[in-house]
C-alpha cells in the first residue's frame, strides 16, 4: 500500500474506500450481510471483508474477497 487511502465496513452492509488526503468517499460497494472485520492484502489490491453482525447467523465467519480498485 502506497497510497494515502483507507477502508471501511460496517453493518449498512457497504465497503467504502476512502482519500484520507481530501477526506472524501473513492468508492463504494454494498454487500449481502453486515461486516465486523476488513483487511487488505499485503500489496493493497484486495479487500476482504468479514461478515457477521447482528440478525444474520447464517453469514457470521463467511468471507469475501474484493478487487481494491473497483
Amino acid at each position: 500500500p502506497t497510497k494515502l487511502e483507507y477502508a471501511t465496513a460496517g453493518d449498512d452492509r457497504t465497503v467504502r474506500v476512502w482519500d484520507g488526503s481530501a477526506r472524501r468517499q473513492l468508492r463504494k460497494r454494498r454487500l449481502e450481510s453486515s461486516m465486523r472485520a476488513l483487511t487488505y492484502s499485503p500489496d493493497g489490491r484486495l479487500l476482504v471483508a468479514g461478515y457477521g453482525g447482528s440478525g444474520e447467523a447464517e453469514e457470521v465467519g463467511a468471507f469475501v474477497v474484493l478487487d481494491a480498485e473497483t
